[in-house]
């Protein structure tokens, strides 16, 4: 998934902390298939979780997890995408920032909270 492979490392780091508030080390890393190592070298911000480890942090996690993981992923795009757009001449909207904008209001956000 493009979305995972962009995330901060920062983001990266919160998801892993998200899990951890309801688990030991251990038994996230044999959830997540790694070393209990990796999970004290994320922890300390010397290695950051790769694309398969947060995916699969997505499959393990359970529903108020889940959520969590979503507001710091959405947080994490949205802040730069903010940043860019502030910065960028307001008197002409260049055309993508409009086909953005159809696509958001036509999202069905309520069904996507049901699934």
């Amino acid at each position: 998934m493009k979305l995972i492979h962009n995330l901060s490392k920062e983001a990266r780091f919160q998801i892993i902390e998200i899990l951890l508030a309801n688990r030991s080390n251990k038994e996230l890393a044999i959830q997540l298939g790694i070393s209990p190592s990796s999970i004290t070298k994320y922890l300390n911000r010397e290695m950051h979780p790769s694309d398969k480890v947060v995916e699969k942090c997505l499959t393990i996690a359970d529903q108020n997890e889940r959520e969590e993981i979503v507001e710091v992923i959405l947080q994490d795009v949205i802040k730069p995408l903010t940043e860019f757009l502030e910065s960028l001449d307001h008197r002409r909207v260049p055309e993508a920032l409009v086909r953005l904008k159809k696509k958001l209001e036509g999202l069905d956000f309520k069904a996507l909270g049901e699934s």
